[in-house]
């Protein structure tokens, strides 16, 4: 994907969840590009993600979403 591609995505996508009171920090952007950019796989990019949301760190204590015990198969599409 384009960078100029990528961030007009990105810049859309806050705006629809913008309109469920959620908003993205800006590790949870970093996240994403680098999903995108295939910098990371899937499921590296779960793991970010969830130890990003449960850690004890700064970044994570921005964020205005919180996530319960996640079970595998809720994160992992079934074939």
């Amino acid at each position: 994907m384009k960078c100029y591609d990528l961030e007009e995505a990105l810049k859309r996508a806050e705006g629809n969840i913008k309109h469920e009171g959620m908003y993205l920090t800006e590790g949870e952007r970093d996240l994403i590009r680098s999903k995108a950019k295939g910098e990371i796989d899937q499921e590296e990019f779960i793991k970010r993600v969830l130890e990003y949301h449960t850690g004890n760190n700064d970044e994570s204590k921005k964020s205005n979403i919180t996530y319960g015990e996640i079970e595998e198969e809720i994160i992992t599409p079934r074939s």
